[in-house]
């Protein structure tokens, strides 16, 4: 036998080839059911305009850099790197921490004491509380609605339905921007600009939620707000109410949790939600952060 028959019959390369045959076909196969698949299946479904979404997501920052994260892991796969694991852990990381089931997962477990609908009580609220964060400062330096602002909507409604008369606001200048007005009187504001009357509108400092419910204990013992025996309503969002309410019975203040902005809940699975996205990692983030200061006693 030649020296060049031996090397073309060496043991090696019996078992090399499939192996490099197989990771290439996974490769293949896995990239293409994603990046192929997945947008001709919701054009067949759903339609072109289900294609565009599909392809904006890819191409938004979290969903590109986690494609890349797979396409570099694939690649590292076929030539056998030691960098494929890595690759691949990141990919998994990022794709878990931005996906929608995973958020809404973590939103609805933050929320568990309060699903179902919002509470209204038959009878009048004696006041709501309306914790600061709802607004923001435009570049034209007027007051608007942030990206919870609902709640400062919520206690609109419940005033102009007859469900209150009276309500607090708190909050103090946001951090880092001291040239700003303080988030109760940013409330105030807008409050006012809807038809409510300056008169049924008091405003509290705070720089974080313990300073606001602080502020507000101090506030009701100099009042008659809490002996008349009537319910107090505090509006928070759905994630953040649990550990509010939590400090605000640590400070013995009896009140009543009004919670709007509570996750969506659909039966029908979105396939897209396969593709992280901002969106998802700040639900993700903001519910990890509520559930670990609940816990921590915050």
């Amino acid at each position: 036998m030649t020296e060049s028959s031996l090397a073309k019959s060496a043991p090696g390369d019996e078992i090399h080839r499939p192996m490099n045959s197989f990771r290439l076909w996974f490769a293949v196969s896995f990239g293409s059911g994603l990046w192929l698949g997945l947008p001709g299946y919701l054009w067949i479904t759903e339609g072109w305009q289900a294609v565009e979404k599909t392809l904006t997501k890819f191409a938004m920052p979290v969903g590109a850099i986690w494609s890349l994260l797979l396409m570099f892991g694939l690649i590292a796969f076929v030539r056998k790197q030691k960098a494929t694991r890595a690759y691949f852990l990141f990919a998994i990381l990022l794709g878990t921490a931005g996906n929608h089931w995973i958020a809404g997962m973590l939103s609805r477990y933050a929320e568990d004491p309060f699903h179902g609908e919002a509470i209204r009580p038959a009878e009048p609220f004696a006041a709501v509380v309306l914790l600061g964060g709802a607004t923001r400062v435009s570049a034209n330096n007027e007051p608007e609605l942030s990206w919870d602002g609902q709640r400062l909507f919520l206690a609109a409604q419940l005033y102009h339905a007859g469900k209150t008369n009276k309500i607090i606001a708190t909050g103090g200048r946001p951090a880092l921007q001291k040239h700003q007005h303080d988030h109760a009187l940013q409330s105030k504001k807008l409050l006012v600009s809807v038809g409510i009357p300056e008169s049924a509108i008091s405003c509290l400092g705070g720089q974080n939620t313990k300073e606001e419910i602080d502020n507000l204990a101090e506030w009701m013992a100099k009042t008659d707000t809490a002996s008349k025996n009537r319910q107090i309503g505090l509006i928070a969002k759905a994630t953040h109410l649990s550990r509010a309410m939590l400090q605000a019975e640590n400070r013995g203040l009896n009140l009543t949790p009004v919670p709007c902005l509570m996750s969506q809940r659909s039966k029908k699975s979105n396939p897209l939600n396969v593709i992280p996205d901002a969106l998802a990692l700040s639900r993700s983030s903001e519910a990890l952060y509520e559930l670990l200061a609940r816990h921590a006693g915050h």
